[in-house]
């Protein structure tokens, strides 16, 4: 019987397993002539024309589900988010993923594309939000929060930036080092130096051998007015790596407000000479 959509079904996914994708295609194909609105066959063909990066195809498929009524499917619309987003139309793959988190914010799918969109086109709030959900369905998830910490920082939510980064510090002892230099980082922002201090020293302790570290702490030490034990610091660093020119203009900005002018200079010279723009 040429005309049960189930058998097109069971043997694209016969195919499928071995290997035979145009095969696979072709009977997905036959199945949804012979069921058409089904919504699972159309997620399906949906799914296969983007794995085989078949644009025209996909575009027909969703010319085709507009032209019908179906049910709301976050599959299906976080599906054609992401062929949105493989076109450049980037907000509106914003908007069909967020029909899609409407539709069932549990989608794992959809909330990871919608937070890495979201972060790409800075929607903080949005994103913040989506963050959110995420971590209520996955809370051991240590890049969504320190994803949430970044735009809490950015925010100036300073408090709950910190909380973030100590929660992965918990959750991920191999992360302490990046937690707390984050926090370091997020503590020179508040313009809070005793806290920066102790944290970027705390990382230290983790990573002796981490010349940004070093170089942070110089300049928390520069910003507090103990410029020797800035110095110290970031030549520690320099002996790490000598060429960088950050850490060069930092030592040569405490020289010059030391009053110690000839060293500045030497210093910015031997900037100019390793990047002249």
């Amino acid at each position: 019987d040429p005309f049960q959509p189930d058998i097109y079904h069971h043997l694209a996914m016969a195919y499928g397993r071995n290997g035979m994708v145009k095969e696979g295609t072709e009977a997905l194909e036959n199945a949804l002539i012979n069921r058409p609105g089904d919504i699972s066959l159309i997620d399906k063909l949906a799914q296969v024309y983007l794995q085989q990066n078949q644009m025209d195809k996909l575009q027909e498929l969703f010319e085709y589900t507009e032209s019908i009524t179906l049910p709301p499917s976050a599959s299906l619309s976080n599906l054609r988010g992401v062929y949105l987003g493989k076109l450049g139309k980037n907000e509106e793959a914003f908007a069909e993923f967020t029909k899609a988190v409407e539709i069932d914010s549990t989608y794992p799918a959809t909330l990871g594309n919608i937070i890495s969109l979201g972060i790409f086109l800075n929607k903080i709030d949005e994103t913040i939000k989506h963050l959110n959900l995420a971590l209520k369905l996955n809370p051991n998830n240590t890049e969504y929060r320190k994803n949430l910490g970044e735009l809490y920082a950015q925010k100036g939510l300073f408090d709950d930036s910190v909380a973030e980064f100590n929660q992965i510090a918990q959750l991920d002892p191999n992360k302490q080092i990046e937690c707390w230099d984050a926090i370091g980082r997020i503590y020179m922002v508040k313009n809070d130096m005793d806290n920066a201090m102790l944290y970027f020293k705390k990382a230290i302790e983790l990573g002796p051998s981490n010349a940004e570290l070093l170089n942070n702490l110089g300049t928390v030490y520069a910003q507090k007015g103990l410029y020797n034990e800035s110095i110290l610091e970031i030549n520690n660093a320099l002996a790490l790596k000598p060429e960088d020119i950050t850490f060069q203009g930092n030592l040569a900005k405490i020289y010059f407000t030391q009053g110690n002018l000839s060293e500045a200079e030497r210093i910015f010279n031997n900037i100019l000479k390793l990047n002249a723009n």
